[in-house]
């Protein structure tokens, strides 16, 4: 088999060599990622680690933005962005965003996990909200059907909206569509929600979109896609895995990432202007949290004009 290109390794406090399956430093975190992607048994085998973003995050544009946007405003208004917090950069960021993706409007969180977990919170708040704030009886909760590797976000966010009764959460076996069917058509719930990763990092493998999208239009259920390792990477404009796909009209909300591809950080809903209205409005770790600094949204617009220029 072909070996990695050489590089000096530090022991570890064990004395051993660290082998390619531990931490590595992102010095030479992407010759590695490179030799360890390859394709067996018809599936892209990818290793997705801290060291993608690199070279954006490191780019002269991105890093002059920064320093720019930190001498002229400092760290900005550090406030809610529903209070103090949402600036200028913040809505050039989120335009951006919903045009690469091809979606209407889009949310900017402070962390992919606060994305996700918001979002969760939003979607099981639609039961309590038609039940006038009063406990939902189980028929009448959201259904939410979940891949069984999906990120700890998304899985925080199911367990806490069933902790307020106000959904029901079903775990599907990872990519299994048959056991997926066989959920959906078992359950009597009238409103239905399915989230799952694009692509699983871990794992290196794609969620069968097609197939997804078919029982999308068997059952008319709400489809959730957590793309945060294919936002600037997949795609040919960068759009992520649906761009990929061929299938962005299908996808109702998209999750994302700024640390990954972008090499920056922070998280996105991207959705209908109805969809982030209601995010906006009712997702907690949102409301709750403090807008990202004017120097990092800074540095995402910058990355996001450099990936479409040099792409």
């Amino acid at each position: 088999p072909q070996t990695p290109p050489a590089r000096r390794v530090r022991p570890t406090a064990a004395g051993r060599k660290k082998g390619p399956n531990q931490r590595f430093s992102s010095s030479w975190g992407r010759d590695w990622a490179v030799f360890l992607c390859r394709r067996r048994k018809n599936r892209l085998r990818r290793l997705v680690g801290g060291a993608v973003g690199d070279a954006l995050s490191s780019h002269p544009a991105v890093r002059e933005a920064a320093v720019k946007a930190a001498q002229e405003y400092g760290m900005g208004l550090r406030g809610s962005s529903l209070i103090c917090g949402y600036t200028t950069y913040h809505k050039l960021v989120e335009e951006s965003l919903a045009e690469l993706q091809k979606k209407e409007d889009c949310l900017l969180c402070p962390t992919g996990f606060s994305a996700n977990t918001a979002l969760m919170t939003a979607l099981g708040s639609i039961s309590s909200l038609l039940a006038a704030r009063r406990k939902p009886p189980r028929d009448q909760r959201i259904a939410i059907f979940s891949d069984a590797l999906n990120h700890a976000s998304t899985i925080d966010g199911i367990r806490l909206v069933e902790r307020q009764h106000q959904a029901v959460a079903f775990v599907y076996k990872h990519c299994d569509m048959s056991h997926l069917d066989f959920l959906l058509s078992s359950c009597s719930m009238k409103k239905k929600v399915v989230v799952t990763y694009s692509l699983f990092s871990m794992d290196g493998d794609f969620a069968p979109l097609p197939q997804l999208v078919k029982l999308r239009n068997k059952y008319g259920f709400l489809l959730v896609l957590d793309d945060a390792h294919g936002t600037l990477l997949c795609g040919e404009n960068g759009g992520g895995i649906p761009e990929l796909f061929g299938c962005e009209d299908d996808i109702d909300i998209c999750v994302g990432s700024l640390s990954k591809g972008v090499g920056c950080q922070g998280g996105i809903v991207v959705s209908s202007t109805r969809w982030k209205r209601l995010i906006l409005s009712r997702g907690r770790s949102f409301i709750f949290s403090t807008a990202l600094p004017l120097p990092v949204v800074a540095s995402v617009h910058a990355a996001i004009h450099v990936s479409k220029k040099e792409r």
